[in-house]
């Protein structure tokens, strides 16, 4: 599968271009607003927000097949002042959470349909706990941010945050990163078992976020600081901060592929050696001893 890069538009038309050597961009005519991989890898669901152009849908929702690099399905979001600008996936993939300005839409990923509106004024960031039973929203006037119970579609607190902007969970499940725009500048960590603040980090003006696997490290874009902050999640304090392109307003994290563990030595291809091997894997013994007289 491809994995993918995002890049704002204009003028159009713009592209989603995989991250990997040989594979094509995938176009539209439309402004990309935020982009979240499907759990398996197979698909990709793409906000699109665009006031000037015919595409279809203005505002909605593109699904790429990223196997093939191509849209499947395009998902009109229903109502009015609907501009996208967050989305984020149910671990089990079953459900899309994307939040516009006046409500939060849940997309079955089965049909790419819009079973579920859930009003909620000035919603932004979304980010939904690993084991999928509530969603994190952030919103502006009034600053908070909410506890959306995915089960029923409801909100069950909220936390006092100034100007909240993007928020990521780590994969332990706590905390909560909410990054924090102009004039709070900083990052707030959320205790996620009672949903309280346990920590504000001043950063600058802060927008994406995005954490390691292993739970250890925040990486934070700055924005037109030009930036990335590296926070220590152990200690919420900022280790690192490193100097990038123009205008950072959003970070992942790519986890490398395993490297390959095959035979180093030909004896290892004999007696039915070669089909104990999964990475890579070998069509016979003379294609398995070929592969370790090619080693470097």
């Amino acid at each position: 599968m491809g994995l993918l890069a995002v890049a704002a538009c204009f003028p159009r038309p713009c592209a989603v271009t995989p991250l990997a050597a040989g594979v094509r961009s995938v176009h539209a005519r439309a402004s990309w607003a935020s982009v979240a991989p499907a759990p398996d890898g197979a698909f990709a669901y793409v906000l699109t927000a665009c006031d000037v152009c015919n595409s279809a849908p203005a505002f909605g929702v593109y699904v790429i097949d990223t196997v093939t690099n191509s849209v499947v399905a395009t998902v009109g979001l229903p109502g009015t002042n609907v501009r996208p600008i967050d989305i984020a996936i149910t671990p089990n993939g079953a459900f899309a959470y994307a939040t516009a300005f006046a409500s939060i839409f849940v997309i079955d990923t089965a049909t790419n349909t819009v079973p579920t509106t859930i009003p909620a004024n000035n919603s932004r960031g979304i980010a939904i706990t690993p084991n999928g039973a509530f969603a994190y929203v952030t919103s502006a006037f009034p600053d908070k941010v909410s506890v959306l119970d995915t089960a029923t579609n409801t909100f069950t607190t909220t936390i006092p945050v100034s100007r909240p902007n993007r928020v990521a969970i780590t994969p332990d499940g706590s905390p909560a990163y909410v990054t924090q725009i102009f004039p709070a500048s900083a990052v707030t960590a959320i205790d996620t078992t009672s949903n309280t603040t346990t920590a504000t980090i001043a950063t600058g003006e802060a927008f994406g976020a995005a954490i390691t696997p292993d739970s250890a490290s925040a990486y934070v874009a700055l924005g037109t600081a030009n930036a990335v902050s590296v926070i220590d999640t152990a200690t919420n304090s900022i280790v690192a901060t490193v100097p990038v392109g123009i205008n950072a307003y959003d970070v992942a994290i790519v986890t490398p592929p395993p490297a390959p563990s095959g035979p180093t030595s030909p004896d290892q291809c004999k007696n039915g050696g070669w089909m104990t091997f999964t990475n890579p894997t070998f069509k016979n013994q003379g294609d398995c001893v070929s592969y370790v007289n090619h080693l470097p």
